[in-house]
C-alpha cells in the first residue's frame, strides 16, 4: 500500500536542511522517498499532519529493558521468576516503541530474557522496536557486573573467554558487552583500573570479530578506557574520563563512543529517593563534569558519538531519550547533530543500516512529533504517530514499569 504523509518540515536523518513543502511516501513496508507536494496528483490521498515534523524513527543505543528505572532498578529482576522479567521486559520495548524509539540496544539482563523477547518481535508476536542485544555482559570473578547469580558471567582467562563468546552467539547475543569497569554509583576503588587482562579483552575482540561481531565495552576510568582502545573494540560505553590523546586514538581506529549523559547527571543531582552514600555524591559531582567536557573532546576530534540513556538504571525512567539530547546540545551539540546521533550515528554504530534515514529502501521507521525539534530538542517527547516498518502503531498511554 502507498501511503503519503505531509508536515510542515522533514527532517531526513542525513544532516541536510529540513524539507519544506514537501511529502513522505511509503510503499508498505519501504520510504519511497521524500519529493515536493506539486509532484502528488490530485487522487492521490494524503494524510496532513500539520504543524509536525517528520523524522527517521529514534534508536536508543544503551539501554537496560530488564530494569525498571526505580533507585534499587535490579530488585525485581533477582526475585522474580525469569519468565515474568521476560513479560515486563517486552511490556518496556512496547512503551519505547510508543515513545518513537524504533530500535534499540540492550546492555546486559539475565541471560536468555532479551534474546526472547527480540524473537517475539521478529516473529511478530509483540510489537516492539528492532533490539541489538549482547544477552548478559561479561565480567571477572568477582568483577564489577555480576550480581546475585541474575546478571552477567563471570569469565576467567583468554581461553575461556573464547568459549563464553561463541556461547554467547549461540544463545542469541548480536555482539559482546565487557565490564572493563566499575561504576560511579558504588563506593569503593577508584574507577580507573581496568579489570580484565590485556589477553583476556584481546581474546574477546579476536573471536567476536573472526565471526563478524562487535564488541562493546562498559568503561567508565582512564585505564579501562585506555584498555579497551588497545584491544581495538569497536565501542566504548561511558568514557567519562576520556583525554585528548586517547579521543585522538579512538577517531584514528574507528571507535564510537556512547557518552550516556543521563546517568550522571542523575548522580549529580540525585532525586530525593536516591540516597547515596558521601562518598558518592563527590564522585557523581567529578565525573558529570569530566563527562561534559569527554563528549566536547570526543566532538573536537571527530569521533562518532551515539546517543544512549541507560534507561532502567537508578531513577533513569525508560524512554529517556529526550532528555539525553538535551544533554548532548548543552554539551555543545546543535540540535541537528543531536538527532543524526540519534538515528543516522546510531544505526552505522548498531549495524542496521537499513533504518536511520528517511533515504529511498530504507524501513519506514518514521515518527512525527509536534512542533520543530531543531528549535526546541524537548519536542521529540511530543511524539504524533509512530511508524514501524510502514505499520501505525497505535499510541496508549505507556505501561508501567
Amino acid at each position: 500500500m502507498r501511503t503519503v504523509y505531509r508536515a510542515a518540515r522533514i527532517i531526513d536523518g542525513t544532516g541536510q536542511d529540513p524539507c519544506l513543502n514537501s511529502v513522505l511516501i511509503v510503499e508498505g513496508r519501504l520510504i519511497e522517498g521524500i519529493v515536493p507536494e506539486t509532484q502528488i496528483g490530485k487522487d492521490q490521498p494524503i494524510v496532513d499532519l500539520g504543524d509536525c515534523t517528520l523524522l527517521p524513527g529514534l534508536i536508543d543505543s544503551h539501554v537496560h529493558l530488564a530494569d525498571d528505572g526505580s533507585p534499587q532498578p535490579r530488585k525485581l529482576v533477582e526475585n522474580e521468576p525469569a519468565g515474568l522479567t521476560i513479560l515486563r521486559s517486552a511490556q518496556r520495548a512496547l512503551a519505547s516503541l510508543q515513545s518513537g524509539v524504533t530500535a534499540l540496544r540492550d546492555m546486559g539482563a539475565p541471560s536468555g530474557a532479551i534474546p526472547a523477547v527480540k524473537d517475539a518481535v521478529n516473529l511478530g508476536v509483540i510489537n516492539g522496536p528492532a533490539i541489538v542485544t549482547c544477552d548478559t555482559q561479561l565480567t571477572i570473578t568477582g568483577g564489577y557486573g555480576r550480581q546475585h547469580n541474575v546478571l552477567g558471567r563471570e569469565v576467567d582467562g583468554p581461553d575461556e573467554m573464547r568459549k563464553v563468546v561463541r556461547d554467547l552467539f549461540k544463545c542469541g547475543a548480536d555482539f559482546v558487552k565487557l565490564m572493563a569497569s566499575g561504576k560511579v554509583s558504588v563506593a569503593g576503588p577508584a574507577l580507573d583500573a581496568c579489570q580484565f587482562t590485556p589477553e583476556e579483552m584481546a581474546a574477546a575482540v579476536n573471536e567476536a570479530h573472526r565471526l563478524g561481531r562487535k564488541v562493546s565495552v562498559h568503561a567508565v576510568g582512564l585505564g579501562a578506557i585506555e584498555a579497551s582502545i588497545r584491544a581495538g573494540v569497536d565501542c566504548v560505553e561511558h568514557g567519562s574520563f576520556l583525554t585528548e590523546e586517547l579521543a585522538r586514538e579512538m577517531a584514528a581506529r574507528g571507535i564510537a563512543l556512547i557518552p550516556t549523559l543521563v546517568p550522571y547527571y542523575v548522580l549529580a543531582h540525585p532525586p530525593r529517593e536516591l540516597v547515596l552514600p558521601e562518598e558518592v555524591k563527590k564522585r557523581a559531582e567529578r565525573t558529570w563534569k569530566v563527562a561534559l567536557n569527554a563528549v566536547r573532546m570526543a566532538r573536537a576530534h571527530g569521533l562518532r558519538i551515539g546517543a544512549g540513556t541507560d534507561s532502567g538504571g537508578p531513577c533513569i525512567p525508560h524512554n529517556s531519550l529526550p532528555r539525553e539530547l538535551e544533554l548532548l546540545v548543552s554539551a555543545g551539540f546543535t540540535a541537528m547533530q543531536a538527532l543524526e546521533s540519534a538515528t543516522r550515528i546510531n544505526a552505522d554504530i548498531l549495524d542496521i543500516a537499513q533504518t536511520g534515514s528517511l533515504e529511498k529502501g530504507k524501513l519506514a521507521d518514521v515518527i512525527a512529533v509536534d512542533g520543530n525539534p531543531l528549535e526546541n530538542i524537548h519536542a521529540i517527547a511530543k511524539v504524533r504517530m509512530v511508524l514501524k516498518d510502514g505499520r501505525n502503531i497505535p499510541l496508549e498511554s505507556p505501561l508501567k514499569n
